[in-house]
């Protein structure tokens, strides 16, 4: 808890930040590894995250006459795939497919800035959503995002109230060829497919700390975020070890 509001190290990434703020300019590591791994493999990448609010407005009208007005709703949903289509261009090799969620969406007549009409019989003019990115390719930001959506939309008569920006960050690549000592001493061969898992704020070090090698190793199960998340005893008991060994390597 700071200044009455609950930290969210999850998903607002509280912690990292602070930490990037605190030490940025005092250490200069060579080397960075992370706990937050799986399956007891080597994490050497991950995809980045864009998420972004929109506003959109289109023109009120008779439900009955189409033509009188623009539906922000409908209109919101075509941006979205059409947006979806393009991410096509923003794969690559390592990460595979930037991929695109909706993650909130509310519309109807805009009556007031608090109240949104929901009568069956007008043409609403007005839809707010959230998507939420992992991009696979460092040419997709959320500026570019951004961009596409306000050309969408004027090619559907729709203006864009605002676009509100909470993520824009990058994916993580760290060679699998300049983590073999590290992969030696875990007694380990086995890397994590990173189009599998979610963004880690590793990436936010490796970007923060002009790019060092940076890794991920842990005991992380398959259940990740499930009701009855848990780790297996014997995969915690062989991790301590692998990072015991790792650690005591590089302190000779």
């Amino acid at each position: 808890m700071k200044n009455g509001v609950l930290d969210n190290e999850e998903y607002s990434f509280s912690g990292i930040k602070q930490f990037i703020k605190d030490y940025q300019n005092k250490i200069k590591p060579d080397i960075i590894g992370s706990a937050d791994g799986d399956n007891l493999e080597i994490g050497n990448a991950c995809r980045g995250l864009i998420e972004i609010k929109f506003k959109i407005k289109g023109k009120s009208g008779h439900a009955a006459v189409p033509a009188s007005g623009v539906n922000a709703i409908s209109g919101s949903f075509t941006l979205f795939n059409n947006l979806s289509k393009q991410l096509d261009q923003f794969n690559s090799k390592t990460l595979s497919k930037s991929t695109i969620n909706i993650a909130y969406i509310l519309g109807g007549q805009l009556l007031s800035k608090i109240t949104i009409g929901n009568q069956g019989n007008i043409i609403p003019d007005y839809c707010e959503f959230v998507i939420e990115i992992r991009t696979a390719n460092l040419k997709l930001t959320a500026r570019k995002v951004i961009n596409i959506i306000e050309n969408q939309a004027e090619k559907l008569n729709l203006s864009i109230l605002s676009s509100d920006i909470k993520h824009d960050l990058g994916s993580w690549i760290t060679p699998k060829i300049k983590l073999v000592q590290i992969a030696i001493n875990l007694k380990t061969k086995n890397f994590t497919q990173a189009k599998n898992r979610g963004y880690i704020d590793l990436q936010m070090l490796w970007e923060a700390f002009n790019k060092p090698i940076c890794f991920t190793y842990g005991v992380g199960s398959d259940c990740a975020h499930c009701a009855n998340e848990f780790v297996e005893i014997q995969n915690l008991l062989v991790g301590v070890d692998s990072w015991i060994r790792l650690l005591k390597y590089f302190s000779k």
